[in-house]
């Protein structure tokens, strides 16, 4: 919605230290970034929703108000799925058992069984296709990509296709890439 002035910055107080930017990406929530860490500052009205979406929910933080950017973001895309790219959010009910803030209990729910649904119908639509995983600018610099269904890892010389969500097999062949590690399925 809109990058936050350095005043409001300073006004955040968060547990990750000083907010160097912050941007409101919807009424009530914040994504920020500090000199080693980020997440979301929720207002009481996003917590609530969190609350609702996933019961019993425990964050980092101890708190709804600040969701960390490693695994609490998960909460907020469960309550908020708009708010976030379709991989993302189905990659979520992939690694389910990795996100310790949602309670197991939650994928036994209607709203947990429809992301694991939704997920795989996800996975299902995009297989073949690769995700950009990271980038090395040492000697000209390449991509490591993984294949969405198989996990087979791949890479890309330069770093231009970094920031693409999904790379399809044909762009994957355009760009020169080559498969490193065989389907690991």
């Amino acid at each position: 919605m809109r990058e936050l002035t350095k005043s409001e910055c300073r006004q955040l107080g968060t547990p990750w230290g000083e907010v160097q930017g912050g941007r409101e990406v919807a009424p009530g929530i914040i994504k920020v970034h500090t000199a080693g860490h980020g997440g979301h500052v929720l207002d009481e009205a996003a917590q609530l929703a969190v609350r609702v979406a996933v019961p019993g929910s425990t964050p980092w933080t101890g708190t709804l108000r600040y969701l960390e950017e490693d695994c609490d973001w998960a909460l907020l895309a469960l309550a908020r799925p708009d708010l976030f790219p379709a991989d993302c959010v189905a990659e979520i009910s992939l690694h389910r058992n990795s996100y310790k803030c949602i309670p197991a209990t939650f994928w036994e729910d209607p709203l947990g069984v429809a992301f694991i649904a939704s997920g795989e119908a996800w996975r299902a639509s995009v297989a073949g296709h690769w995700q950009p995983m990271a980038s090395f600018s040492m000697h000209g610099g390449s991509t490591s990509l993984r294949r969405v269904g198989d996990g087979a890892r791949g890479v890309v010389a330069g770093t231009d296709c970094y920031y693409e969500r999904l790379i399809s097999p044909a762009r994957f062949a355009e760009l020169g890439g080559r498969i490193e590690e065989p389907a690991l399925v």
